[in-house]
């Protein structure tokens, strides 16, 4: 009776396993339906918005266009997924967010450019990166509301890897390539090449050397 079982499990599973597997649309393919509506939002909501760029649903950009000051800037091929925030709440001559191209902002990201925000081409955001370029101030006995805030504008290089849930202040600087770890609080500059990760983020390796013991 116990044969007769596994063998019927056994066949359960591997009808299953062979089944045609189900096909999910990218959320951002979907948008191509309506190519031209897009486009006309991107250019009331950007002050400059390269070729193919696509969103998701649900993405707000705030503050993004203006003249006299960059606003947000979308290059060629920039990808922002479902629920994005992209906001600049003063415009100035530092203020503003440049995504470069191929840009891969993943869903529920959250990027403030009131201090400046670049990020390098082909650079990848995972699921709920936070970037800010300002603080509150705490130097001051006043009510926080009423404080007034800092500005420190946030660069990031080309072909840089930034994990889910990882937060980046303002005034940071992460060099081309490096790798941010998922949850990491990036309170120092990041070099090129470097793997950082933890609260608050510290390098752990460089890159070759991740390389290095994959291969090992």
């Amino acid at each position: 009776m116990i044969d007769l079982f596994r063998r019927w499990l056994r066949n359960e599973i591997r009808d299953a396993l062979s089944a045609a597997p189900i096909q999910f649309a990218d959320p951002l393919r979907v948008a191509a339906a309506h190519r031209a509506d897009l486009d006309r939002q991107l250019r009331d909501a950007a002050n400059f918005v390269g070729a193919g760029v696509v969103v998701g649903t649900g993405v707000v950009m705030w503050g993004g266009k203006g003249a006299g000051a960059v606003g947000i800037e979308l290059h060629d091929r920039v990808r922002i997924y479902d629920s994005c925030r992209l906001v600049v709440d003063r415009l100035s001559a530092i203020s503003g967010i440049v995504l470069e191209a191929d840009v891969a902002i993943n869903f529920a990201c959250y990027i403030d450019g009131s201090g400046g925000v670049r990020i390098g081409a082909r650079t990848i955001l995972g699921p709920n990166v936070v970037i800010v370029s300002s603080h509150h101030r705490i130097d001051t006995t006043d009510r926080i509301q009423g404080a007034g805030k800092t500005f420190g504008r946030v660069d990031i290089g080309r072909d840089v890897w930034i994990g889910a849930n990882a937060v980046i202040l303002a005034g940071i600087t992460v060099g081309d390539g490096a790798v941010v770890g998922a949850g990491a609080i990036v309170t120092r500059s990041v070099a090129p090449d470097v793997v950082v990760a933890g609260n608050p983020a510290a390098p752990i390796r460089t890159r070759a050397a991740a390389a290095r013991l994959e291969q090992s």
